[in-house]
């Protein structure tokens, strides 16, 4: 009975992460740009470099 309410628990625990896993969009990594310059925007999932979450990126849409 231990063990069930245990998976029960960890279940529960990665549907929550997971759903909040949508709104969670980490900060770009990479050179700073100067603010006139800066263009953050969303763009297609299929866009986005390798394992990314979100396409937040500073200057523009470069995945380099």
């Amino acid at each position: 009975m231990n063990s069930k309410l245990c998976i029960v628990v960890v279940i529960a625990l990665c549907l929550t992460l997971v759903h909040a896993g949508g709104k969670y969009c980490p900060e770009p990594k990479g050179r700073a740009c100067h603010m006139r310059y800066k263009d953050n925007q969303c763009c297609k999932q299929s866009d986005c470099p390798s394992q990314s979450t979100c396409c937040k990126l500073p200057c523009g849409k470069r995945f380099a």
